[in-house]
């Protein structure tokens, strides 16, 4: 069964790129992962390319819309069962 783990950020990278590697590092493996960059580039979708991780979609809103629009977004595009929110400067266990 796919669940949709969702990221969103802002202006912290370094913040999300630990985010992300505490859901690729789950023991579950049916996981799609969706992450949305409201409105900047901080470079995280060339992070994400150069790691070569294939379970993770990325989209950039181009302009600041907010949180709520950004989880729209995801909810929107996902495929999962289940969707779970994850802030960018939280962690899941393992």
């Amino acid at each position: 069964m796919l669940i949709t783990a969702v990221v969103t950020t802002y202006k912290r990278p370094e913040l999300a790129k630990r985010a992300i590697n505490s859901l690729l590092n789950q023991s579950y493996r049916d996981i799609e992962i969706i992450i949305v960059e409201d409105g900047v580039n901080t470079g995280l979708d060339k992070w994400i390319e150069n790691q070569n991780y294939k379970k993770i979609r990325y989209h950039n809103n181009k302009v600041n819309k907010g949180l709520s629009a950004s989880r729209n977004w995801a909810i929107d595009n996902s495929n999962g069962l289940y969707i779970g929110f994850l802030d960018d400067d939280d962690e899941w266990k393992p």
